[in-house]
């Protein structure tokens, strides 16, 4: 993050604490509403599957899980069944978990590790881990005037950026996470987070709730002293909080109260990252909050209209070798489970109550414009309004709201 951007984000933020605002309030003069029906309907659930579970960069997983030469993760949470395995030039690959034989899975384990050809455990072809290529069947000739060129795996766009892998879950789609994540890639990169962190811990949870209730609780802080006043709230002000959309994306900015002692100082020995907390946004269902030294992720996949599973991790600078270390980094990761639970099981008890129809819609304020804006991006995408080319064409809005 520049210089010129981090003041004028310090500056948004006294003025907010000034007139006691929750944060930033968007551009909308009233309140706006969303039906229900965006948390039950069936309909809706599989266009977003079809659309940004298949067409945008996802999080798969992270860098330091497969580490090594033949290490690989199987991914199930979308439409299509992943693998990304590490060749030996420390490369990544990623494919569909699908033999082309007959369809059966190549690998079955959620993690492992694999230094020779990939081989289906059906009938035994075998693969290249490095291209994909069909390397071998048994019995060839069973398989008259087969070319075993067009019998090769499906490969999938894979790339690893902060730590972190993201696949675009079809095939022929260009991946260039510079360019998608653009000024927060660039924000990232200033604040030292190119060179890939290490995951300390990890964890896969399941929700009785639509997806879209954990992108609105990560999206907006006016729940904070509520919600989250016996586990995280005091390290926060009430008020200040700054947001801005770059469509699809999204930054949070939450100042923490030691920030208010940076004003006393002249501006241009104001410090911004140590004093604040930074939640970044990636379309379609990734949050990454950011502090100094480590990094926690939050994934949200659906199963369906009612039912979602997390992949979370913390990754840091390097794995503790001291028991001080070691019970730092446990104090920040249930510091940040703490927090995320309670997200969660609002969630849930938010999905007990749509069925009784006591709402039609949902309404949200200027201090949730952020949640509107998320919903219509959402609408813009299943309609075929806005697309993963529309990011890449630069095609999208870069506002304060």
């Amino acid at each position: 993050m520049n210089r010129e951007l981090e003041i004028s984000i310090l500056k948004r933020i006294i003025e907010n604490v000034n007139s006691r605002k929750v944060s930033d309030t968007g551009n909308q003069s009233e309140y706006s509403k969303i039906s229900v029906e965006a948390y039950t309907s069936r309909e809706k659930f599989i266009k977003e599957k079809n659309t940004l579970f298949k067409e945008f960069p996802l999080m798969v997983g992270f860098s330091s899980e497969i580490a090594n030469h033949g290490d690989y993760i199987a991914h199930d949470l979308t439409t299509t069944p992943i693998i990304v395995i590490r060749n030996k030039d420390m490369s990544l690959k990623a494919y569909i978990n699908a033999c082309r034989h007959r369809g059966a899975r190549m690998l079955d384990e959620v993690q492992g590790n694999c230094k020779g050809n990939l081989k289906c455990p059906f009938h035994g072809w075998s693969y290249s881990p490095k291209n994909g290529d069909l390397r071998g069947l048994p019995n060839p000739e069973g398989f008259p005037c087969i070319n075993k060129k067009d019998f090769g795996l499906i490969s999938l766009p894979v790339e690893e950026c902060f730590g972190m892998i993201y696949v675009i879950p079809t095939p022929g789609k260009e991946l260039d996470l510079k360019s998608h994540l653009g000024e927060i890639y660039d924000n990232l990169m200033s604040y030292g987070y190119d060179e890939n962190k290490v995951l300390y811990k990890s964890k896969i949870h399941h929700r009785d709730m639509n997806w879209k209730f954990s992108i609105e609780a990560n999206s907006e802080n006016y729940h904070f002293p509520y919600l989250h006043k016996e586990s995280s709230a005091d390290n926060f002000l009430s008020f200040g909080s700054v947001f801005d959309y770059l469509k699809p994306h999204a930054r949070l900015i939450a100042p923490q109260e030691k920030i208010l002692k940076e004003y006393d100082k002249d501006e241009k020995d104001w410090e911004l990252q140590n004093n604040v907390t930074i939640i970044y946004f990636i379309f379609p269902n990734t949050f990454y909050l950011t502090g100094t030294g480590f990094g926690h992720v939050l994934s949200v996949y659906p199963k369906d209209e009612k039912h979602c599973t997390f992949i979370s991790g913390t990754l840091v600078d390097d794995l503790p070798h001291t028991e001080k270390n070691k019970m730092f980094w446990e104090q920040q990761y249930n510091y940040y489970w703490g927090a995320l639970y309670e997200d969660m099981e609002i969630g849930e008890s938010i999905q007990t109550t749509i069925e009784s129809e006591a709402n039609t819609h949902f309404v949200y304020g200027t201090y949730e414009d952020l949640l509107y804006k998320f919903h219509k991006t959402v609408e813009e995408v299943i309609n075929g309004e806005y697309s993963l080319e529309d990011v890449k064409n630069n095609i999208h809005e870069s506002l304060t709201v």
